[in-house]
């Protein structure tokens, strides 16, 4: 079997592709992490990170899924999900991944950004318009 630094490696420099938005380059070296580590949700969310910035939405969230199905305590997927619901409109359940991810890592701040914003919206939908 190969050595897991390998696979990090390939992690690593799919997530220094990405920051240059060169997608096609990441998803090669990300897919060849999962190739060489199928049970690897890290592997599984940076995949999902790259089909979220390149646009692919519905890929981002099946990759989410599949990184909270390997590991259900990985706080970053959670969050992740959630900014795809939110995406797709839908705030409730953007919430209750924001709430999981922030209850699994309480000091994870993109959680309490991106849940602080969600209940504000939620809360200002609920009013409805100023009469």
């Amino acid at each position: 079997s190969l050595d897991p630094k390998h696979i990090e490696a390939h992690n690593n420099i799919a997530i220094e592709y990405a920051k240059i938005k060169n997608y096609k380059e990441a998803l090669s070296y990300n897919q060849v992490a999962i190739i060489i580590d199928p049970a690897n949700y890290k592997a599984y969310n940076n995949l999902g990170n790259i089909h979220y910035l390149n646009g692919n939405i519905a890929q981002a969230k099946r990759c989410y899924e599949k990184a909270i199905d390997i590991n259900p305590g990985f706080a970053e997927a959670y969050n992740n999900l959630g900014l795809v619901l939110e995406n797709l409109g839908d705030l409730i359940n953007a919430q209750i991944l924001f709430k999981e991810a922030k209850e699994l890592k309480p000091d994870y701040k993109d959680a309490k950004v991106n849940l602080d914003r969600i209940n504000k919206l939620l809360k200002s939908k609920k009013q409805g318009p100023a009469s």
